[in-house]
């Protein structure tokens, strides 16, 4: 119990002292520290300068230990959050003066493809090569194409014959109660070998056709039978002729007609799928090449403030700028940096829709690399149709109208395969046989064939059996014919008006698509005029935009501007290159939709 006692007493002790310690430290170091701080910093504006003095100096070290977009994003994320402006966040860029271009070892790091490893320079050729070769949507159609052929292969099969055989041993023990069956003790034993072959099919005229070789051995005990053993053989041919119904058509021929209009069909949906790709493809590839341009010029903004900024601070060393011209310049510099990560993030996500539409599968290289196009914008020029050719050019060409027309010309071979049902059915058929017996004679010991003997040309072997049918001395013929007719007529006119609702459908799908395809040409030929005008009145603007920045730094030079309007002038100037560029872009794009409204993206393309 004193032990206890004691030890809250010392603690009781201890915090009376850190009590004693932090009166001291409020009433003495404070106050002291306040003034240290008045001595140093003469006002806000003061400890605002040290801490953004600070803070470059250990964003500097950051920067230069991390290459990477990410690095240098959180970092002006931090700057932003301390409401901090630095001077050099993300370091320095050295540009050209006219292309907007900033040296390559200058540029600054901020792709945000981490695993990229390469960078890969593609020219529009290329891409449109590597979109027909692997692009997965081209494959897959061109595979159905494939099918389709293999179906009206497989439906041509049908007119092969089907050759086949069967034999079988058959032994019978027959009982017997009375003198003429010819058995002995009261039974006949027999015994047969059987071997048939055969073959069959069907004729494009919608015949069905037999031939059969009918071969036999017969052994027996019978007292009538006059040779044992005994050959057989029997050739007979069968065939049977639709004279009304399935005369001109039928099941076999309908759908080798549907099947061989599927292959014209899937051909077209394949030179569609491929012009839709190859348009995708080269709008991608000017899509890729305008969001480089951005960066680029967005690299310039960034390069343009910093020597901006420089100038400032040799204006503020001879005095004839303020200090808080620096700040604002930064706010400037820290805002083209994030307009920079944006159009950097577009610029990757179009890099990746290129990549889709020509990578074979999630594996290929090409999702490695940085893909550089080679290839210019393209400014104005007159290749390309005028309006009325390349509507002519389109309702000519387009592979999907004439799908359509394909589709048409099934709809009218399912009328007349429904007309055919509605056909009584008339069948001549038409039979031949040729038979022929040859055997061993056998001891006849029965008063009841007494005197008779066979002919002597029915005795021999398998061979002399094969002559006697040959000979066609034992012959059979038949012809006839089969009638029949549909008791329920109605279904065939319920099938008809089917028919014909899906004939106007077809015929409705064409007009509104021939009205679709119009419009596209119309569209893409306007969108092309107007990208024209774009062009040139952005030519004339950049041009006016270079000589008001040019003067207006001159006007700074001597002290008769401000920062503001410098950066102004910048902007403007950036605002006008970007204009054109999107103008040019959206003139390359428009012209390959242009070249795939009027079916002429694919014509130079051996399919």
């Amino acid at each position: 119990m004193k032990n206890l006692k004691k030890t809250f007493s010392s603690l009781y002790r201890g915090l009376g002292r850190c009590k004693s310690f932090l009166i001291v430290f409020v009433v003495l170091i404070l106050p002291i520290n306040q003034l240290m701080a008045q001595e140093d910093f003469s006002s806000f504006k003061g400890l605002r300068e040290a801490n953004v003095q600070f803070n470059q100096e250990i964003q500097e070290k950051n920067l230069k230990n991390s290459s990477s977009r990410f690095a240098a994003i959180k970092l002006k994320k931090a700057e932003v959050a301390n409401g901090l402006f630095t001077q050099k966040a993300l370091g320095q860029v050295q540009a050209g003066s006219d292309d907007l271009v900033p040296k390559s070892e200058d540029r600054l790091s901020l792709s945000v493809n981490s695993f990229v490893k390469d960078e890969m320079k593609i020219s529009l050729e290329d891409t449109l090569q590597y979109a027909i070769d692997s692009n997965l949507e081209v494959q897959i159609s061109e595979s159905r194409k494939k099918i389709a052929d293999l179906d009206f292969q497989i439906v041509k099969g049908n007119y092969i014959p089907k050759i086949g055989f069967n034999s079988f041993f058959e032994n019978e023990i027959t009982p017997i109660a009375n003198l003429i069956d010819g058995g002995n003790n009261g039974s006949v034993d027999s015994k047969s070998w059987q071997l048939n072959s055969f073959l069959k099919g069907e004729l494009p005229t919608g015949a069905n056709y037999i031939f059969e070789f009918k071969n036999q051995k017969y052994r027996t005990n019978n007292v009538f039978q006059f040779v044992s053993p005994e050959y057989s053989s029997t050739f007979n041919f069968e065939i049977k002729q639709p004279l009304l119904r399935n005369l001109l058509i039928d099941e076999t021929r309908k759908e080798l007609k549907v099947k061989n209009l599927d292959r014209y069909i899937t051909n077209y949906e394949f030179q569609q799928k491929l012009a839709e790709v190859l348009q995708k493809t080269e709008s991608a590839y000017w899509d890729l090449l305008f969001r480089r341009k951005e960066v680029e010029i967005n690299q310039k903004l960034i390069h343009l403030a910093s020597e901006q900024i420089k100038r400032i601070e040799r204006f503020v060393e001879v005095g004839k700028a303020p200090k808080v011209e620096i700040v604002s310049a930064n706010a400037v510099k820290q805002k083209r940096i994030e307009d920079l990560a944006i159009s950097e993030e577009k610029l990757f996500r179009k890099e990746n829709d290129l990549k889709l539409l020509i990578s074979p599968n999630q594996f290929s290289e090409l999702w490695e690399k940085s893909l550089i196009p080679s290839n210019r914008l393209k400014q104005l020029t007159d290749s390309y149709l005028s309006l009325e050719d390349a509507i002519l050019e389109a309702l000519n060409k387009r592979p999907e109208l004439k799908q359509i027309l394909e589709e048409q010309k099934i709809n009218r071979i399912n009328r007349t395969f429904i007309v055919n049902d509605g056909l009584p059915q008339f069948d001549l058929g038409v039979q031949y046989s040729m038979t022929g017996l040859a055997g061993n004679p056998v001891n006849i010991n029965n008063s009841l064939t007494a005197g008779q003997t066979i002919n002597p040309r029915f005795i021999g072997n398998y061979g002399d059996n094969l002559d006697i049918a040959l000979s066609n001395d034992f012959r059979m013929v038949r012809a006839g014919v089969t009638v029949s007719w549909p008791v329920a007529p109605y279904v065939v006119r319920k099938k008809v008006a089917k028919n014909r609702l899906e004939r106007k459908i077809l015929s409705d799908e064409i007009n509104k698509l021939i009205q679709e395809i119009k419009l596209e040409v119309v569209n893409a030929f306007n969108s092309i005029k107007v990208d024209e005008q774009r062009i040139n009145t952005g030519l004339s603007a950049v041009q006016d935009a270079r000589i008001q920045l040019k003067a207006e730094e001159k006007r700074y030079s001597v002290g008769m501007s401000t920062t503001f309007l410098v950066l102004t002038r910048q902007s403007e100037l950036a605002d006008a290159e970007l204009r054109l560029a999107s103008a040019i872009a959206d003139y390359n794009r428009h012209l390959a939709e242009y070249k795939y409204a009027s079916g002429n993206n694919i014509s130079k393309i051996k399919l």
